[in-house]
């Protein structure tokens, strides 16, 4: 036999063997209009049907050789996956997928490096049974899970794809980090069950805890972060979080103590606690950690070296420099009770590394520091500002 029927073949046959002849639109259905009319060509080509031509209609009827087949008990139908493997980048496409669970083609798109040709990738999968579409999510099959050895619970609520999205979203945009999903962790560390921990990204030497809040119940949320945090801390010395939240009241919660609580024990051993309001800003991330942004800051404080302050990130010339291009509640935190308790008695000054839309932000909060600041994308030092507010160079 030279052609390999499928399963499709044989639901065809099926159907034509039980109602007989049949209009070609009518059973087009069994296959989907794009790939019905070459299929039933070749199926008549090797005489498996027939096709009568009419005026302006075309029948299709089952031949002695199909009703043959279906009699004959040896005959294995195929599956149409079985007989045709998937093509390298739609292996890149279901790997990426299991990783989060559920993501939008714009986010393929970015993975792939395509404008248009993803949402063809994307058709064909689907059409295959290797993807399945919710709305403008796209999640693996039970096949598509079976192709890549993927055991993670598919995700069906629409606010889980949305997180899981946003958690792609911050992945693409720092090429080179390791990405460790929750399921992936909760094997290695005992995690509740209902965790609010997307994932561990690890990259630059170091590593983030990431979680992604929504609006609701954002107060019980932040409350279960810190204690998932502590935990993290004591098990795995995980003491970076990385928080994606579009709400702005995420950052006073994060230092909201409970009751007779000081708010300093709430992140105690914690290095950076790191808010965002859009997945965009992790670009920056990486960035931060690359060999340019640690030339351009050598330039500028030459023979710093590193500070024992935990809100600093260098002492230079007996001063303390404080980077802080990202929304680091807890660094800004540190750096306000300094400034405001000890900065006069140990008679230092404070230099804060910021971004241009940072400045006016900064400046309201620590009158008395001075700042370097970059530009939006981290290249270059855009002007120095003395605690005054007056403009020490413009390069």
């Amino acid at each position: 036999m030279s052609l390999v029927l499928t399963e499709r073949d044989r639901e065809l046959l099926e159907k034509l063997a039980r109602a007989g002849p049949c209009l070609l639109k009518e059973v087009l259905s069994v296959y989907g209009q794009g790939y019905g009319y070459k299929r039933i060509r070749r199926l008549a080509r090797e005489e498996f049907v027939k096709v009568y031509r009419s005026v302006r209609t075309r029948t299709v009827a089952v031949t002695p050789r199909g009703l043959a087949t279906l009699a004959d008990g040896k005959t294995r139908f195929m599956r149409a996956f079985d007989r045709e493997k998937p093509r390298a980048r739609e292996q890149v496409v279901l790997e990426y997928i299991a990783t989060f669970g559920a993501v939008t083609a714009v986010r393929l798109g970015e993975l792939l490096g395509t404008a248009k040709y993803h949402y063809a990738v994307l058709k064909r999968m689907c059409r295959r049974g290797l993807l399945q579409r919710q709305g403008k999510y796209y999640r693996l099959t039970r096949e598509g899970q079976r192709r890549v050895g993927s055991k993670a619970p598919r995700l069906w609520l629409g606010q889980q794809c949305k997180k899981a999205d946003v958690v792609a979203a911050v992945v693409n945009r720092l090429p080179g980090w390791r990405f460790v999903p929750k399921t992936k962790v909760k094997e290695r560390i005992n995690l509740n069950r209902t965790s609010f921990l997307s994932g561990v990204l690890t990259g630059c030497g170091c590593s983030y805890a990431l979680y992604v809040l929504s609006g609701k119940k954002l107060y019980v949320a932040v409350g279960r972060l810190r204690e998932e945090m502590k935990m993290l801390a004591a098990v795995s010395q995980l003491d970076r979080v990385l928080v994606v939240c579009r709400n702005p009241r995420v950052r006073s919660l994060l230092l909201t103590p409970p009751e007779r609580q000081e708010w300093r024990t709430l992140w105690r051993g914690m290095k950076e606690v790191i808010v965002m309001q859009h997945p965009f800003g992790a670009s920056l991330l990486g960035k931060r950690y690359s060999p340019a942004f640690a030339s351009l800051l050598e330039q500028r404080f030459p023979g710093a070296c590193p500070s024992t302050k935990v809100f600093a990130d260098w002492d230079w010339s007996g001063n303390l420099v404080c980077v802080l291009v990202f929304e680091d509640v807890l660094k800004r935190a540190l750096l306000g009770d300094y400034l405001r308790y000890a900065a006069l008695m140990e008679r230092r000054t404070v230099t804060v590394v910021c971004r241009e839309s940072q400045l006016q932000d900064l400046r309201s909060d620590f009158p008395s520091a001075s700042f370097c600041v970059l530009s939006q994308d981290l290249s270059v030092i855009v002007e120095e500002v003395d605690p005054a507010g007056v403009s020490l160079w413009s390069p």
